[in-house]
């Protein structure tokens, strides 16, 4: 899904390009690959603070419970 929001911004930028002819002049190579770099470092920190933070879910809800029932034991 998040693919597809890429796409639709490069569609959107492309097309306001037709528009506006003055957009192609400020996306210049420095500009587009500073964007990137920029885009690139917030997708790597999302990652890894998703991959670190696992045990918490969004709602709220974490697994406090074993995931086989435990036996009943009887102590004498």
């Amino acid at each position: 899904m998040r693919v597809l929001s890429f796409v639709v911004l490069g569609i959107v930028m492309w097309g306001l390009s037709w528009l506006w002819p003055q957009l192609n002049g400020f996306l210049t190579p420095p500009i587009v690959i500073g964007i990137i770099a920029g885009l690139g470092a917030l997708a790597f920190a999302y990652l890894l603070i998703q991959r670190l933070d696992h045990d918490h879910s969004d709602d709220g809800t974490s697994q406090d419970h074993p995931s086989r029932p435990m036996p009943v034991t009887a102590i004498r």
